[in-house]
């Protein structure tokens, strides 16, 4: 007979408070990220009046961060001295799976704002962006373009996750149609990865620049071309393969349909849409079921179970062919025109 001990009051305090400090931690770890304590850091061990030199801060909190920071794993100390744990590296900022730039953008005061207001919107059904801000996330970000290249670069750190892609989908002799696909991460791993693919990164006109720098050696000898709209009116027709990477969960079931539809109107008959997203399965889990509350906080939309996408797809005249495990919760929906 298996004996199941149940824990104490004192450490379910303990958990809960631990949990209750979330914020602080994960503000901790944003903030570390951008003062560059991770890349001061890489290949060194310091300690902390030597980090606050090389940061330009000032050894006492350093100190105190650096403390916080061992404890999260994200150092190892000896003898005063901090390295990065193999955690750690992962927020050096030219580590190939860099995590850096997602850290400051999660610490960027409007997303703070927006969760500020999570019992209202939980309470009338509002949505807490547009509560705290007056308009959404997406007219924020027009309104105030200094914060596009840290947002751009933070929502590339997610197309980094799923490298796997390349090797998952055959893009031989493929035109590929990255749709909203940001500063082209994504297409251009899938360029590298097939020579005979050609591509075509879709954005809005003011956010391409990021895309210009990141796919100059695909653009320079026409492999790639960078075309600015909106994918509410329409889409780039002829493509072979059309790609939406974590599209769909920012937009409710509507605009989601408006979404497919247009891609269904320009995609080949024989062609494939390639949906990126998590998908909500039970048991529930922490990431995918914060990120899905998280788009309830930034966005009108939501994360969805498969059967959610299944009549999203079905609406606009797609049907599901496979789907495919990728990295940290996230799923490879492959549809065909029907």
């Amino acid at each position: 007979m298996t004996s199941h001990v149940q824990p104490s009051v004192k450490a379910l305090q303990g958990q809960l408070l631990t949990l209750l400090m979330g914020n602080w931690i994960a503000t901790s770890i944003s903030m570390a990220a951008e003062l560059e304590i991770p890349d001061a850091l890489d290949g060194a061990a310091l300690d902390s009046s030597q980090i606050a030199a090389r940061i330009g801060a000032e050894t006492e909190p350093v100190a105190r961060l650096m403390r916080l920071l061992h404890a999260l794993e994200i150092v190892d100390e000896q003898d005063g001295r901090y390295r990065l744990t193999p955690l750690g590296h992962l927020m050096v900022g030219d580590h190939p799976h860099s995590m850096k730039d997602l850290a400051i953008l999660y610490g960027e005061s409007y997303f703070h704002r927006a969760w500020s207001e999570l019992a209202g919107g939980v309470r009338t059904g509002e949505q807490p962006f547009v509560r705290s801000h007056g308009h959404s996330v997406f007219e924020h970000l027009t309104a105030n373009p200094q914060l596009l290249p840290t947002y751009s670069a933070g929502i590339s750190v997610g197309s980094r996750f799923i490298d796997e892609m390349a090797d998952l989908y055959d893009f031989s002799q493929k035109r590929i149609v990255d749709i909203g696909g940001g500063d082209g991460t994504l297409l251009k791993a899938a360029l590298a990865a097939e020579n005979t693919a050609t591509g075509i990164l879709f954005e809005q006109p003011e956010n391409l620049s990021a895309a210009e720098r990141k796919l100059g050696e695909f653009t320079s000898t026409g492999r790639c071309s960078l075309v600015g709209g909106d994918f509410f009116t329409r889409v780039p027709a002829g493509g072979d393969v059309y790609i939406l990477c974590r599209i769909l969960h920012n937009w409710d079931d509507d605009e989601s349909i408006r979404i497919l539809r247009n891609c269904r109107s320009s995609i080949e008959d024989d062609g494939r849409l390639l949906i990126v997203e998590r998908v909500i399965t039970e048991p529930p889990s922490v990431i995918t079921s914060g990120f899905d509350l998280h788009m309830f906080v930034m966005t009108s939309g939501r994360e969805r179970d498969l059967t959610g996408y299944g009549r999203l797809l079905d609406r606009a005249d797609f049907a599901i062919d496979r789907v495919v495990e990728l990295p940290l919760e996230m799923r490879l929906i492959v549809a065909r025109p029907r």
